[in-house]
């Protein structure tokens, strides 16, 4: 596995936390999420890395997922605004995004 997105010091998992972190009623099935995790694992242990457990590398990268999708919802508030750069298409479909996703949010975590 390679990480082209970016050489930096952060969190790890940060390059797959997108596919790991999801949440699986959401965009994935749990057994690819779960298979990914684990081939992603063995990988990372053979080039090197100390692999934590499989629950341990879901739960960081649910962890940053949910980090990400708070931090990106300010994109979507300005794309979402009638006095937006975005066309009607993009702004309704930016809407809807962010309702699912505050919805999701608020369901899972209050």
């Amino acid at each position: 596995m390679l990480d082209l997105d970016a050489v930096t010091i952060g969190p790890r998992f940060t390059d797959m936390h997108e596919h790991l972190g999801r949440p699986v009623d959401l965009w994935t099935r749990q057994e690819d999420q779960r298979d990914l995790a684990e081939y992603y694992l063995r990988e990372y242990s053979r080039w090197g890395g100390c692999a934590p457990s499989l629950d341990q590398c879901l739960e960081e990268s649910q962890v940053l997922w949910v980090h990400e999708t708070i931090d990106d919802l300010g994109f979507g508030l300005r794309c979402g605004q009638e006095d937006s750069f975005a066309g009607d298409e993009w702004r309704n479909g930016s809407r809807r995004g962010m309702l699912k996703i505050l919805t999701m949010l608020l369901d899972r975590y209050c």
